[in-house]
């Protein structure tokens, strides 16, 4: 069977009022305007394409996106205040394509992979927060007095251009009644930003994962014992960061940063019982 499709989508997301955790005099005496930040709103689509060819021994699936976001909300520390604010970008795009595929070359092998690119970007943002009062591409905003800066045209924060992922599966029967499967898989993460300000020290570089396991149990599935291994890299790739309020703040880099990041290396030991 094959499918092609086309979907046009829009989303809208309204505003409000950031809440600082300092409410700070000077916060105060600007009025509402200095914490309220507008509703965000998107559309675009996207046009795709399905198949299950040979018999189902191969399947692919594509598709190709675009989206304009319009007032998108962002949050970012202003240093002025310690305060983190939410104020809207003017506009931002994404744009990629995805492909998956599944291969079944023989009887319970099977294989399976994934591409994906993401353009992701400010069209237009000039009024972003600073990381830093001294960093030499920050100016003042004439209506605020905010230190700001322009992110027009830099990447939007967790949007990697690539992530390619693939994995492999094999089930190899024990008599009539067990079963054994036999698994790896794999993942690629291109550099991507962490947070939203500009920061140029938030930047996480590329790095692959690798997984792999070994099952054994019921072939009709009552019950299975499995060894799993996830990140056996044992990479530390920082998931999201942000400014830390109250550090001291070093010229032109900023103030501290704090992160989270993603579960390292870990082996466990998984027992299912179906009733």
């Amino acid at each position: 069977s094959q499918t092609i499709y086309a979907a046009y989508r829009t989303g809208y997301k309204s505003g409000g009022f950031s809440t600082p955790a300092l409410l700070l005099n000077s916060v105060v005496a600007a009025g509402e305007q200095s914490l309220e930040f507008g509703s965000e709103s998107a559309e675009g689509g996207e046009i795709g394409y399905r198949a299950d060819l040979a018999d189902g021994l191969f399947s692919v699936s594509a598709a190709a996106y675009y989206y304009e976001f319009s007032g998108l909300q962002r949050s970012a520390l202003d240093i002025a205040t310690l305060n983190f604010i939410v104020r809207n970008a003017a506009s931002a795009v994404t744009k990629g394509v995805e492909i998956e595929t599944t291969v079944n070359p023989a009887d319970g092998f099977t294989l399976r992979g994934a591409v994906a690119y993401n353009d992701a970007s400010y069209d237009s943002y000039q009024n972003a927060p600073c990381y830093t009062p001294t960093a030499a591409e920050c100016t003042t905003d004439p209506v605020s007095g905010r230190q700001v800066l322009d992110l027009s045209g830099f990447p939007l924060s967790r949007a990697p251009e690539w992530t390619l992922q693939g994995s492999a599966s094999y089930d190899l029967p024990i008599g009539n009644d067990f079963l054994i499967n036999l698994n790896a898989n794999m993942r690629y993460v291109s550099e991507y930003l962490t947070q939203e300000d500009g920061n140029p020290n938030a930047v996480q570089p590329g790095y692959a994962t690798i997984g792999a396991g070994i099952t054994f149990g019921e072939i009709d599935g009552k019950w299975a014992l499995a060894l799993i291994g996830r990140n056996l890299t044992n990479e530390y790739a920082v998931l999201y960061s942000a400014a830390k309020p109250g550090s001291v703040a070093v010229p032109g880099l900023g103030p501290d940063l704090v992160g989270f990041v993603d579960r390292p290396r870990e082996v466990l030991v998984q027992a299912t019982v179906r009733f």
